[in-house]
């Protein structure tokens, strides 16, 4: 596989630091600071949402998991000029999709245009 950038939720997960990662996404972007609450509450529940069903170590994509995968699909999507609720989305995909998180979660805590 070829490498085109640099993720900076390897980083994130490896200082444990999620936290941080949206500082660093949000380096260098014009957004303000709702937009900065609207990530981190996503960050939250992606990270609760995994630290309560932890991946399991299937030997296919080793250190992987909803959560880093789901920062990750955020960072792309910002590179992309996405909207908050895109990347609110990008973040909590995976988790839903491994049936970590339900939409109706999703739904109460983001409204109807993070779940659709």
């Amino acid at each position: 596989m070829v490498k085109v950038r640099e993720s900076i939720a390897s980083a994130a997960m490896a200082d444990a630091d999620a936290d941080g990662w949206v500082t660093q996404l949000m380096a260098g972007r014009h957004w303000d600071a709702g937009v900065r609450d609207a990530l981190q509450a996503a960050v939250d529940m992606s990270r609760a949402a995994e630290q309560r069903a932890p991946a399991p170590d299937d030997g296919d994509s080793p250190g992987t998991n909803s959560f880093s995968t789901g920062l990750e699909m955020a960072e792309i999507l910002a590179d992309l000029h996405m909207n908050v609720e895109g990347l609110q989305a990008g973040i909590l995909y995976r988790a839903v999709r491994e049936q970590k998180l339900t939409l109706a979660a999703v739904r109460q805590g983001f409204g109807e245009g993070v779940a659709k």
